[in-house]
């Protein structure tokens, strides 16, 4: 058998060498709310929740395109719930143009937008497509998963940084995981992704849906809503609480809804962001931050100092030369800046 103890002494050089790796912050989600509670490691794993319809993936894929613009990261993206990879792309120039191109208020995009969006997305993002019928046919355990994105690091001549698993329960069982207990595959299956991302030098994003959604009626409004997220309610909740490295839910405010802690109605398009566990040293903290959705542009925003800034927006204005800005941010962005 393996030797798997050691003393400091035995390792002590290596943790002098990733001492300010281990500390350092992570990748920016180009929204100042969000700052001080979460940023994205590489070797980490990330869990994100919600009831359907939260805006989880569309939250997702706005920081992406902020973080490949500011940083050049590469993502691998599993997201079969979105479609087809036409229909994934598709949705994903929507948000890199910032206009709805579909239904109700859809606008038009030029030839020219297209090109210079799908451009970008070529450069920045590699599309998992999961055959799931014909003689071509791949089920994508999280085995053949990393496989995959293993490949196309090797073919494509590229270091993908960050993968993005949507949902968790579009993964399939290999032989051995169909033996064990649903508790049991959780937790395995869980603790290889957070080996995975360290092993790989990658960060993961893993989203799931939270189960058993329990409704409330406001008394005074009539306003029926889901209850906050608590990850007792995702799936084997427990384990997946016991093995997140870091933890996000988030919640769709019920509009007009006296929020008891401040006494003040809830505003329309809020989402509440809630990172409920936070063990990766240096990429955050605890706590929550509030964003607005704005469908027209299919991308999320944050209020400060009474005005509106798109991701990556305000951090443009701190970084920027000084200027006579009524708003006059601070010259850092950091924790100190938030209103």
């Amino acid at each position: 058998m393996a030797k798997a103890y050691y003393r400091v002494s035995d390792f002590k050089q290596q943790v002098l060498d990733k001492r300010t790796e281990i500390f350092e912050r992570g990748y920016d989600l180009g929204f100042h709310s969000s700052y001080p509670f979460l940023s994205l490691k590489k070797k980490y794993c990330v869990y994100v929740y919600a009831s359907p319809f939260s805006g989880k993936t569309s939250f997702v894929f706005d920081s992406y395109m902020h973080i490949a613009k500011k940083y050049g990261a590469i993502f691998g993206i599993f997201s079969p719930e979105s479609g087809g990879k036409e229909a994934l792309v598709s949705y994903m120039v929507q948000i890199y143009l910032g206009k709805k191109l579909h239904g109700t208020g859809g606008q038009e995009a030029t030839d020219e937008e297209w090109e210079e969006a799908l451009l970008f997305i070529d450069k920045h993002f590699i599309i998992l497509d999961p055959k799931m019928v014909g003689k071509n046919k791949i089920e994508f355990t999280t085995e053949v998963l990393f496989e995959q994105i293993y490949n196309a690091q090797i073919e494509y001549n590229c270091k993908i940084d960050i993968v993005l698993v949507d949902t968790h329960a579009m993964l399939r069982k290999n032989e051995t995981d169909r033996k064990k207990s649903i508790s049991d595959y959780i937790l395995d299956n869980l603790y290889y992704f957070n080996h995975v991302a360290e092993s790989m030098d990658v960060h993961i994003q893993i989203i799931m849906h939270s189960t058993d959604e329990s409704t409330q009626i406001d008394k005074d409004s009539g306003v029926e809503y889901i209850a906050k997220p608590h990850p007792n309610r995702i799936a084997n909740g427990k384990n997946v609480w016991r093995t997140a490295q870091t933890l996000l839910g988030l919640w769709r405010c019920p509009e007009g809804v006296v929020d008891k802690a401040t006494g003040v109605p809830y505003p329309a398009n809020a989402t509440d962001f809630f990172i409920q566990k936070n063990k990766i040293l240096g990429a955050g903290d605890v706590g929550s931050f509030r964003l607005f959705y704005d469908v027209e542009r299919q991308k999320f925003y944050e209020e400060i100092g009474g005005q509106r800034f798109y991701c990556g927006e305000y951090e443009a204005i701190v970084n920027a030369e000084p200027t006579t800005s009524a708003l006059q941010p601070s010259s850092k962005f950091d924790q100190s800046d938030i209103f």
